[in-house]
């Protein structure tokens, strides 16, 4: 955490060339970090923070999720109604899904970013199922249960519907080939972080799905 943490400005903004070091969200071609990172980063410091409280000790980021809720209002366009990262103020759907998952904003604030940003054809889309497990869980956590399971059916699905038995660790549904290492042959096929539908079913849209 004190390596992530020394990213922070003075004013608690996540800045990726504070470091050298690689900024990791997703395979995406193009993906500006800045954004996102400070959504993981905040939601690391709150898990910590839970953390602490179950075992009675003192919480140790309390001031610097403070400052990096306020921080992260400058990523936030409120003419686009979504948050925006890097000098070309890039519109992400990893960005919207950490900082959701972060509660760097209200629920509504974010759910809205996710789904304005999904709309635009221009934004930057996960390559990876690790990265959309984030986009379906934030959904879920924003109140978008409904889209949540949307997503799923439509990705996870797509993997089905091109022939998949396992979840592989990379698919884009306008090309089932495609591969951050050049070759399709080089991606896993059977890919742990790519079952989280397993998790989400179960613990995040549990309520939901008893109601419906």
């Amino acid at each position: 955490m004190k390596i992530a943490l020394a990213h922070l400005d003075e004013n608690g903004r996540f800045t990726s060339d504070a470091a050298a070091g690689w900024k990791f969200l997703d395979w995406s071609d193009g993906l500006e970090t800045d954004a996102g990172m400070h959504g993981l980063v905040l939601f690391c410091c709150r898990e910590i923070n839970k953390l602490a409280i179950l075992i009675r000790k003192p919480v140790p980021f309390a001031e610097i999720v403070s400052k990096m809720i306020a921080g992260a209002t400058s990523f936030y366009d409120d003419s686009l109604g979504v948050f925006v990262s890097g000098p070309a103020r890039q519109v992400s759907w990893s960005s919207q899904a950490w900082l959701g998952l972060a509660g760097a904003m209200v629920p509504q604030i974010c759910l809205k970013a996710i789904t304005t940003a999904m709309a635009d054809p221009k934004a930057v889309k996960p390559l990876t199922p690790y990265a959309y497990h984030h986009v379906a869980e934030s959904l879920a956590r924003s109140g978008g249960d409904e889209q949540c399971l949307k997503m799923m059916r439509e990705y996870w699905g797509g993997m089905v519907r091109a022939g998949a038995d396992t979840f592989w660790e990379c698919f884009d549904d306008e090309d089932s080939r495609r591969s951050p290492y050049g070759d399709c042959h080089n991606n896993s096929y059977c890919h742990a972080w790519s079952c989280t539908p397993s998790y989400l079913l179960r613990v995040v849209l549990k309520d939901f799905l008893a109601e419906t």
